[in-house]
């Protein structure tokens, strides 16, 4: 009987080996694919942060640019309210410069009807 039972317990760690290494197989095969995954996911994301990056960068650029455009926009505002400017648009326009102003006064400043 112990002849017998060895044979049985052979046969059971024999398909018990088979069973194991095929067991292990299949498990470095599924990490493999979890370490291939992630490595890809990694590789998205980056891509995702370098393109914001990008557009970060440009949308810099133009703030600054447009800053700038203000600076500048704002210069001429000031220099077109200043008198000279205005003293001569009123001399290119024909005006006059006026020598003496009167005030008409009204007896009680109340219109009649």
């Amino acid at each position: 009987m112990s002849h017998a039972y060895d044979k049985r317990h052979a046969s059971a760690q024999a398909q018990v080996g088979v069973l194991g290494r095929m067991d292990v197989r299949m498990v470095n095969i599924l990490l493999l694919g979890a370490v291939v995954a992630a490595l890809v996911g990694y590789l998205v994301l980056n891509n995702g942060v370098s393109t914001k990056g990008y557009s970060l960068r440009s949308l810099q650029a133009r703030i600054s640019d447009l800053e700038e455009e203000r600076q500048k926009l704002d210069l001429a505002v000031v220099s077109g309210q200043s008198m000279g400017t205005i003293d001569g648009r009123i001399q290119g326009l024909g005006f006059v410069p006026v020598a003496r102003v009167e005030y008409v006064g009204g007896g009680s400043g109340v219109a009649m009807r």
